[in-house]
C-alpha cells in the first residue's frame, strides 16, 4: 500500500529486496475471498488516504494478517511511526515525512490493483466478489500466449517417455548394508524377515513398515535406513495387473508409511528440518510410489496438500539443500507433473486442484528463474524445466497463473533453440 492498493512480485516492488521475513502462518481463505476483501477495503488504503505516520503500508499489511490469519503482525513495526514522533527531532520531521508521502504515491504509479490483471478488483469489484479465482483467470485467457500444438504434443510424448517419467532411484547395492543398520536401530526387525531370497515382497514390505512405526516413536532420527529399504522395495515391485491380493494391500501399506514419513520429516518448511537424512530418504521413497498407478491414486487423493505444499516450499529454499535433497525434490515434482501429463491423453483422473496448480507453477518458476545453469545442477535443473512444461499442458490455470504472474513458460516449449542470453538452448531444455 502507497498510492493505492498495489500489487507486484514477492521482493520485486519499487522499494527493493525486504530486509527481513516474519512468517505469520498459513490461511485457509481461497483466493476470490482475499480479492473480494481487497476490493472492500480498497477506499481506506487510497491515494488520497495514504500517510507516512498515519495509514501506511504497515496498517494495510496488519488488516490483510487479520483478514487472512485473525492475527496481527509485530507490534514494534506498527509502532514505528509513534517512536519517530515521540523523539526529540520529532517535530521537526513533520514535514519531511509529508513530503516522504507525496514520494511513495508517486513511486507506486503504475502498480495499483486496478491495473494488475490477477486482481482487477476496483472496477470489477461487483463481478467478482462472488467469481472464483479459476473462472476470472479464464476471462484473461485471450490475452494470454498459449503452447502451439506441436509442443503440447512433444511434452506429452515425453512424459510418456519411461526413461523421463517416473524416474525411478533403483540403486540397491547397499542394501545388505542398511538392512543391517535398520536392524541394530530396531532389535524387533528380524534380518531374516526382509531378505529378498526368503521373504516375498508383501511379507518384506510389511516387515519394513512395521519396523518404520516402532522407530519413528523411539529413536525417529535413525529412520533414515528403513526408509531406505522400503524405497528400494517400492522401485522393485513389477507393476501391479489388479487391485486386489496381498501385493496391492502391501503396497497401499507401504503408501501410507512412505507419506507419514514425508509428512513427519519433511512438512512445509525445509529450514525446519531436524533430521535431514529421514527428510531425504522420504522423498526418495515418495518418488518412487509414481512408479505405481494404485500408489499414484492414493498420493493424489489423500496427500495431494502434504505433497504440493512441502515441494514448494523445499523449491523456495532450494538453493539451501543439499545435493542429494536437491535431486529428491526434483524428482517428485518431474514424476508428480510427468504422471498429469500422461493423464491427459488416458483420462487417468489424477489431476491437480486449481489452487495446488498455481501453488506449484509459481514456486517452480520462480526457483528456475533463480538458478544459473552449470554442469553440476544440469540433470537436477532439466527435471524441473520439463515439470514446468509438464505443468502447463495439463493445467490450464497454472498455464495463466504463470503467464499473469509474467512468468515466460512458454520458452521452455519451443520447438527451435535460442543459444542467446541465459536460456538454455534446445537440447538442454
Amino acid at each position: 500500500f502507497g498510492g493505492g492498493i498495489c500489487v507486484d512480485p514477492v521482493g520485486r516492488t519499487p522499494y527493493g529486496v525486504p530486509v527481513q521475513q516474519i512468517p505469520l502462518g498459513n490461511t485457509s481463505k481461497p483466493q476470490h475471498e482475499f480479492l473480494a476483501f481487497l476490493s472492500s477495503v480498497a477506499s481506506a488504503y487510497s491515494m488520497a488516504t495514504y500517510h507516512v505516520l498515519d495509514n501506511n503500508c504497515n496498517h494495510f499489511s496488519n488488516a490483510c494478517a487479520q483478514f487472512l490469519l485473525q492475527v496481527d503482525i509485530p507490534k514494534y513495526i506498527l509502532d514505528l511511526p509513534n517512536e519517530a514522533m515521540n523523539s526529540p527531532m520529532g517535530p521537526m520531521l513533520r514535514p519531511l515525512i509529508d513530503s516522504m508521502s507525496n514520494q511513495i504515491r508517486d513511486a507506486s504509479q503504475g502498480h495499483q490493483l486496478a491495473q494488475n490483471p490477477l486482481t482487477e478488483t476496483n472496477s470489477v469489484s461487483t463481478r467478482t466478489s462472488n467469481v472464483k479465482s479459476s473462472e476470472y483467470l479464464q476471462q484473461q485467457q485471450q490475452n494470454s500466449e498459449s503452447i502451439s500444438s506441436s509442443s503440447r504434443l512433444t511434452l506429452i510424448s515425453q512424459a510418456r517417455d519411461p526413461k523421463l517419467s517416473p524416474i525411478l532411484l533403483r540403486d540397491s547395492a547397499h542394501r545388505s548394508k542398511a538392512a543391517q543398520k535398520a536392524s541394530e536401530f530396531d532389535h524387533l526387525l528380524q534380518l531374516t524377515d526382509i531378505e529378498v531370497s526368503t521373504s516375498p515382497w508383501d511379507k518384506r514390505v510389511r516387515a519394513l513398515c512395521d519396523s518404520y512405526e516402532r522407530i519413528k516413536v523411539e529413536r525417529p532420527e535413525r529412520a533414515f535406513a528403513v526408509l531406505d529399504l522400503i524405497r528400494m522395495e517400492i522401485a522393485s515391485l513389477p507393476p501391479l495387473k489388479t487391485d486386489e491380493g496381498a501385493e496391492y494391500a502391501a503396497l497401499e501399506a507401504v503408501t501410507v508409511s512412505a507419506m507419514d514419513a514425508f509428512e513427519t520429516y519433511v512438512g512445509s518448511d525445509s529450514r525446519e528440518w531436524k533430521h535431514v537424512p529421514c527428510a531425504m530418504m522420504s522423498m526418495r521413497a515418495c518418488a518412487n510410489l509414481f512408479a505405481h498407478a494404485s500408489a499414484t491414486k492414493i498420493l493424489m487423493t489423500k496427500f495431494s496438500d502434504s505433497i504440493v505444499e512441502s515441494v514448494a516450499a523445499a523449491l523456495e529454499n532450494f538453493e539451501s539443500l543439499n545435493s542429494g535433497c536437491k535431486q529428491a525434490v526434483s524428482l517428485i515434482v518431474n514424476n508428480l507433473t510427468g504422471c498429469l501429463a500422461r493423464g491427459i491423453e488416458a483420462d487417468s483422473g489424477v489431476t491437480l486442484v486449481d489452487d495446488h496448480s498455481a501453488r506449484l507453477v509459481c514456486a517452480l518458476c520462480e526457483c528456475v528463474s533463480r538458478l544459473s545453469f552449470s554442469t553440476e545442477l544440469s540433470p537436477t535443473l532439466c527435471m524441473l524445466l520439463r515439470s514446468v512444461g509438464w505443468l502447463v499442458v495439463s493445467s490450464e490455470f497454472a498455464l495463466l497463473v504463470a503467464q499473469t504472474a509474467e512468468y515466460n513458460v512458454t520458452k521452455y516449449c519451443v520447438e527451435t533453440g535460442d543459444e542467446s542470453g541465459d536460456t538454455p538452448d534446445l537440447a538442454t531444455r
